[in-house]
């Protein structure tokens, strides 16, 4: 048993065609379904109708029973390992090859910002 629920402006918009008769019987039928879970017993146009809005209301129905229960948990915060003592930081030597012909390159060429690491970079002119 709930206090309120959700009536969509697509509800009202589509109550608009029906006559008063049914619109009074459709209204109700979503109302007592909606706070009192009570399944009505409706035919014709009125049947048709809460068909159609039967899946949105169950929906808002079971966000409020998973509301009660106190929702998504809260994040834990994860604490890093205790094997790390500092961050190591690593050099980026990325190296560029540049083969398409054009002559705005020297082959091989090494990152600009970064230190050139402990082994031997070779440096070649023409790359045939």
């Amino acid at each position: 048993m709930r206090d309120s629920f959700i009536f969509y402006r697509s509800f009202f918009e589509s109550f608009e065609g029906l006559s008063k008769k049914d619109k009074l019987i459709l209204f109700d039928a979503v109302c007592n379904y909606a706070l009192n879970d009570t399944e009505p017993e409706l035919t014709g146009v009125p049947l048709s109708m809460f068909k159609l809005l039967k899946p949105q209301l169950d929906a808002n129905i079971r966000r409020f029973e998973n509301g009660k229960k106190g929702g998504r948990p809260k994040k834990t915060e994860t604490k890093p390992n205790g094997n790390q003592t500092e961050t190591k930081t690593k050099p980026n030597y990325n190296l560029n090859l540049n083969l398409n012909g054009n002559g705005n390159g020297s082959g091989l060429q090494a990152n600009a910002d970064a230190s050139p690491p402990e082994e031997k970079l070779y440096f070649f002119a023409d790359i045939d």
